[in-house]
């Protein structure tokens, strides 16, 4: 498998040096935004399973599906986004990870208002722009403090 995933990325490289050269320096941020994807299809699919399905109250629903995209995007990015693969730390970067969470619920509710009462957005614009401010902000947070890289000197 590994071997045509090279094959692939020789010949993408050839063909579209431009674009792969773009999206490699890129990986990092690509797969950020992969992962989150994934977490918020998973939210909203189980939200939808569990309430038109399997009878649940959406609210139950919509708790048990958050919750799932939490843990589902906390592995992704730990493990593949940031590759960090350290147990020690688990706990820790978990703590940390749930409360950037937490925080950037409020934010978004704070940028939400001041942006549709104060500025006048209409409300779909600002919540793409604050999504996207937050998503910047959740990622830097996890890059350089959270799954930092940690090099022990011998």
């Amino acid at each position: 498998m590994f071997k045509y995933y090279m094959s692939f990325r020789k010949a993408a490289a050839y063909c579209f040096p431009f674009v792969y050269s773009l999206l490699d320096k890129n990986k990092k941020i690509i797969k950020f935004a992969i992962a989150g994807t994934v977490a918020a299809i998973a939210d909203l699919g189980l939200l939808y399973f569990l309430t038109d399905f399997a009878g649940f109250w959406y609210i139950y629903s919509a708790a048990l599906s958050c919750l799932l995209a939490f843990f589902i995007s906390f592995i992704l990015q730990k493990f593949w986004t940031f590759r960090d693969n350290s147990r020690s730390r688990f706990p820790q970067q978990f703590f940390s990870y749930f409360l950037l969470n937490v925080i950037s619920i409020f934010l978004n509710l704070f940028f939400l208002f001041i942006l549709v009462e104060k500025a006048g957005f209409y409300y779909v614009l600002a919540q793409i722009f604050s999504g996207g401010v937050l998503a910047l902000f959740r990622f830097l947070v996890n890059n350089f403090i959270i799954f930092k890289k940690i090099h022990y000197e011998i």
